[in-house]
């Protein structure tokens, strides 16, 4: 009995490095899948994970005769881990390509700071400390109260609560028209300003979507394009709560001509569980569209949230408003 026991056990075990393989594989094809159809878009979260984990493999089926007993035809299991592993480090390379910019005459430049405090007023206060010798002209916010604001010379500050969340922005130039859009149902708010620089006027948008796995989360990529896309020269900061892989994600940037300027910097991962940041992610972003170009992105340190503070040089080129008239 004894025997037979441990036999039926040893080829289960036997079982195991060719279930895993398949698991890994189908794993793969579904994050793959995931930047074409919203719905697997979760899976598109682990490109870099993935691509660890298809090179670890991969390692071990060319320097494991043992290991390579477990599949029927090794070579073809082997070819098939490299040919994953290429899948995913191409998508993790795009972010290092960077987008075409714009040829703009007598810019002005724009320093945008996104953070997600995560409802931690030691995450504020490690901003202003972090940002104080070297202050952003925008700083947009979410996970915060309508009491809260920025510790920093001259900035003025506009807070809306959406439903379950409130975003902030505070600027250290002119905020008009500040208003909430909520055009598509089920869709978090957007807080929605124009700013004035050097007489250049510009959409800026914050947002704060939902967990990728909540119904509504794939209709505020299409309430943020429903706001975008007539809009000639914009900004967009947030948590997206998704990574530029993301179905939703590349046909927000499509639908509504947004650039992403992550793009040409690379991963910057943003967020990471827990207070240790483990396997860190880049879900907050800044996209642009119109008569701006970008100069730089970066993710700051870790501060007291579960995310990265986000920071971007712009260049704006509109168009120039009429300056004020004197006064009699």
């Amino acid at each position: 009995m004894l025997r037979l026991m441990n036999s039926t056990t040893r080829r289960r075990l036997n079982k195991l490095p060719f279930l895993a393989f398949l698991g890994l594989a189908g794993f793969s094809l579904l994050s793959f899948v995931g930047m074409v159809v919203g719905v697997f878009s979760l899976f598109t979260h682990f490109q870099l994970y993935l691509a660890l984990a298809w090179l670890f493999a991969a390692v071990l089926l060319l320097i494991s005769s043992k290991l390579r007993r477990f599949f029927w035809r090794p070579n073809q299991a082997l070819l098939c881990g490299i040919l994953l592993l290429i899948g995913h480090t191409a998508a993790v390379a795009s972010l290092y390509i960077g987008d075409a910019q714009p040829d703009l005459a007598s810019p002005t430049k724009l320093d945008v700071v996104w953070f997600n405090s995560h409802h931690q007023k030691a995450g504020i206060a490690d901003l202003e400390r972090l940002l104080s010798q070297n202050p952003p002209d925008v700083i947009a916010l979410a996970e915060v109260g309508p009491k809260q604001q920025i510790d920093l010379p001259g900035f003025d500050y506009v807070w809306r609560g959406s439903r379950n969340s409130g975003v902030m922005i505070t600027s250290r130039y002119p905020i008009e028209n500040e208003r909430i859009e909520s055009s598509v149902k089920g869709a978090r708010d957007q807080l929605v300003v124009d700013i004035v620089v050097d007489r250049r006027r510009f959409k800026f948008v914050a947002v704060h979507f939902r967990k990728p796995y909540e119904g509504e989360h794939s209709d505020e990529f299409l309430a943020v394009a429903e706001t975008i896309a007539p809009v000639e020269h914009a900004i967009v900061a947030g948590d997206f709560n998704s990574t530029p892989w993301a179905a939703q994600f590349r046909e927000l940037c499509s639908k509504a001509d947004l650039r992403h300027a992550r793009n040409g910097f690379g991963l910057q991962n943003s967020f990471g569980l827990s207070r240790w940041h483990i396997a860190p992610i880049p879900i907050d972003h800044l996209l642009y569209k119109g008569d701006i170009a970008l100069e730089s992105f970066e993710s700051l340190p870790w501060i007291s949230s579960d995310h990265r503070p986000v920071r971007a040089t712009f260049q704006l080129g509109m168009p120039r408003g009429r300056q004020a008239g004197s006064d009699f």
